[in-house]
């Protein structure tokens, strides 16, 4: 049975959710905290702040640049969803650091990259328990990720953070799924990691037909 929130929270998510802008990546190699690597649109001038956790936000579409870019992580980054390619072409480039990457929405590999990144990547839904029949999702194309990944934990047991892996989850490091917090494999998909940890109550992965862990 879906399951509604009180109107006051309502009114506070609601403005979270809508209020999305896009940030692309540009100007070569740097950190992912420089203003100066951010535009607001393809192939666009730099300066136009560092992503939110309102942002999507788009690497690999910067075609000013012959040479593979290194997009540098070493404190602290936020996006909703996180997308590298644009589905038809995709710069090369270079993932490395050792911070946090906090996604706040899906996660879109359209190409692989060479993924020097030894952090984490933290997934969290904000509009988890409100979404109606979608889940926000994962897709690598066989991307080998090098950090951690961590499925943060939800607001509770009616409001669960739910990520659907919409194809293989290669993961050479540890998976962390925290307490009210799922990860669910689409069929004839496989999850391969050092290591699955379940952290607390309600943390859970599902399998569809077909997949495997």
């Amino acid at each position: 049975m879906k399951q509604r929130l009180p109107a006051f929270l309502l009114i506070f998510l609601f403005p979270v959710l809508l209020s999305a802008g896009n940030k692309y990546w540009t100007a070569g190699s740097g950190n992912w905290n420089d203003p100066a690597h951010w535009s607001e649109s393809p192939n666009g001038k730099g300066g136009a702040g560092i992503p939110s956790v309102n942002d999507d936000i788009f690497i690999g579409t910067d075609v000013s640049s012959e040479d593979a870019d290194t997009v540098t992580i070493d404190g602290k980054a936020n996006c909703r969803n996180f997308n590298y390619g644009d589905g038809v072409n995709a710069n090369k480039i270079v993932l490395r650091g050792n911070g946090e990457i906090s996604v706040h929405g899906s996660l879109l590999f359209t190409h692989a990259f060479n993924d020097l990144f030894t952090g984490t990547w933290n997934f969290s839904d904000p509009a988890a328990g409100v979404r109606d029949n979608s889940l926000p999702t994962i897709t690598t194309n066989n991307h080998v990720f090098s950090g951690k990944l961590v499925f943060i934990s939800g607001p509770g047991p009616q409001r669960k953070n739910i990520f659907l892996a919409n194809d293989n989850l290669f993961v050479n490091n540890s998976i962390g799924i925290n307490s009210n917090s799922e990860l669910i494999l689409s069929d004839h998909t496989e999850l391969v990691a050092n290591e699955i940890i379940l952290n607390g109550t309600g943390s859970n992965v599902t399998s569809r037909p077909g997949s495997k862990v």
